[in-house]
């Protein structure tokens, strides 16, 4: 299939919270884990549209099988954030991957709400720079791949930009951001 990628500045994923509703224009917002439950590992962060599937996938020719099939290692648990952001989170939907298919696929499918979510161990090589997270929203069967390095956009804890600390372990995974038109 012929996709046209057009390269998706970091400007354009930044963006007021309530504007992404508004719109159903997806984002991702990731940061380590910093919680002593955890003791570290794994990240953790905000998934925004109106219905989503979220990919993290890596090549499995370059990742022993054992290793996939270890528990813990790939994983992904949302939550419905349903008071908007004032600390009550109902779990939501967890899906594993399948370790038969190329990618991990995790569905999101709720029609509108926010999700956070949390996923892999951030010291483990499953999880690196080199991880590709896709995007995909079925009513605009458009898909936004991330991949690598990330960078620290101007969120606060809670998720509500203009209130609240700011929140320095924030980070968007937008280093090499493609769109993909209509590869739903």
């Amino acid at each position: 299939m012929d996709f046209a990628a057009a390269t998706v500045s970091r400007d354009e994923y930044i963006r007021d919270l309530m504007d992404v509703r508004k719109t159903g224009v997806a984002k991702i917002y990731i940061r380590p884990l910093n919680s002593p439950q955890v003791n570290g590992e794994g990240w953790s962060g905000f998934l925004i549209a109106p219905d989503t599937i979220l990919t993290i996938g890596h090549a499995l020719k370059d990742v022993p099988e054992s290793k996939l099939q270890t528990p813990g290692v790939f994983w992904v648990e949302f939550f419905e954030d349903r008071v908007e952001n004032r600390g009550y989170l109902r779990p939501a939907t967890l899906t594993n991957y399948d370790i038969q298919s190329e990618f991990g696929l995790m569905r999101c499918p709720s029609p509108k709400a926010a999700h956070i979510f949390t996923f892999a161990s951030q010291r483990n090589d499953i999880l690196s720079s080199s991880s590709i997270l896709s995007v995909s929203h079925p009513i605009q069967r458009d898909w936004v791949t991330l991949r690598g390095t990330v960078c620290r956009p101007p969120f606060t804890v809670g998720g509500n930009p203009g209130h609240g600390k700011p929140d320095v372990n924030m980070v968007l995974f937008d280093h090499d951001v493609q769109t993909f038109a209509g590869a739903s």
